[in-house]
């Protein structure tokens, strides 16, 4: 009987980062000549074509068969799997703390709380948890699971382009991709951006791409951008196409991130390929992501951010260095090292020589 590798997402977006980790991951399964299904509870746009309903799973058990759950949500998924037989894997996705968004929207914070617990009482069922980054580790930790291994995301391939460091005083173009929710915290980047305008560049202009997430939030921003006379020089552009996208990457000075909770922070990546100068806050999982790719900025103070933008900004030798930083993580995320982490860490329960001899190929085509 051939070796079953299936994945359960509990709602899967061809555009999210999660769906995409996802699918990617299920090729790279089916490259090692392991079946593989996506099963999903919800398939949004055009999902249906790469999933099918998590019902659907034979109830028959089969020792060849495992299970990997993507977990990020609250979802009946969870008490599904935890009756199954099969040994369960967990490739964990992080979520966002309640008290980040509760003074926004009371729904949400407490949907969030319950995923949470599910999380946590799902711990007992999993033979093997892995995640992206050290501080999703610390989170699973403490939600109760023993067993933890890290490995690289699957990011989306695009084109990286390389731009020469230039020295820029005036007009600089601030840019910062993400949705707009309290835990990520704009209001914070508008605040620096408004002191950045005040005291170093009168014609900067602030680009904030994403979709708003959270109605309320969103109408503080553009409420408070106006409070501290910005509104002229901020751009809310919500969701845009990827073309869109990738042309204010190209065209933009510096990416921007005041964060205050990232499991992994997909943009940074996106930054780096674009080698866009990167100036963002030292939290959570930030760091780890970023490297030296980046300027990290430790006091929260909006004077300490600017200050560490007008200094990227100006300094073309250190513009230098950060793109000489974003070449190490690059590598780091690579596809091919996320293959290998990613089948290193499920082969710790499933313990499959052919698998073995699919890693060490891979390993091979990096030397």
């Amino acid at each position: 009987m051939d070796l079953e590798i299936h994945q359960f997402i509990p709602s899967l977006s061809l555009r999210d980062a999660v769906g995409q980790h996802t699918l990617a991951l299920q090729q790279t399964l089916l490259e090692a000549g392991i079946t593989s299904i996506v099963y999903a509870d919800e398939m949004k746009e055009n999902a249906k074509d790469y999933a099918i309903n998590y019902r659907e799973l034979p109830r028959k058990f089969s020792d060849r068969r495992f299970l990997i759950y993507q977990g990020s949500t609250d979802s009946p998924m969870a008490s599904f799997l935890s009756q199954r037989h099969e040994p369960i894997l967990m490739n964990y996705h992080n979520i966002t703390p309640a008290e980040t968004v509760i003074d926004w929207d009371v729904g949400t914070a407490v949907a969030l709380g319950m995923a949470v617990a599910e999380i946590s009482r799902f711990a007992p069922h999993v033979a093997l948890a892995f995640t992206v980054s050290k501080f999703n580790a610390s989170d699973l930790l403490r939600l109760g699971y023993k067993n933890i291994e890290l490995a690289a995301p699957f990011i989306a391939l695009s084109e990286t382009h390389q731009r020469e460091p230039r020295s820029i005083t005036q007009g600089s173009k601030w840019l910062f991709v993400g949705r707009v929710v309290p835990n990520k915290a704009q209001h914070e980047l508008i605040k620096a951006f408004a002191t950045y305008k005040k005291i170093y560049d009168k014609k900067a202009t602030l680009q904030i791409v994403g979709n708003p997430a959270q109605i309320k939030y969103y109408e503080f921003l553009q409420t408070f951008a106006k409070e501290l006379e910005v509104s002229d020089s901020v751009e809310f552009l919500g969701s845009i196409s990827d073309t869109e996208l990738a042309q204010r990457y190209k065209t933009s000075d510096v990416f921007t991130c005041t964060s205050r909770h990232e499991g992994f922070c997909f943009p940074l990546i996106e930054a780096m390929r674009n080698s866009l100068p990167i100036v963002a806050f030292a939290s959570s999982a930030v760091p780890d992501t970023l490297g030296k790719a980046g300027a990290l900025v430790r006091d929260p103070d909006p004077l300490s951010f600017a200050s560490a933008v007008h200094l990227v900004l100006k300094d073309t030798t250190l513009q230098r260095q950060l793109q000489n930083g974003a070449v190490e993580q690059l590598d780091r995320y690579s596809p091919t090292r996320a293959k290998i982490e990613n089948l290193t860490a499920i082969n710790k329960v499933v313990r499959s020589e052919e698998l073995s001899a699919h890693i060490e190929t891979l390993k091979n085509s990096r030397a």
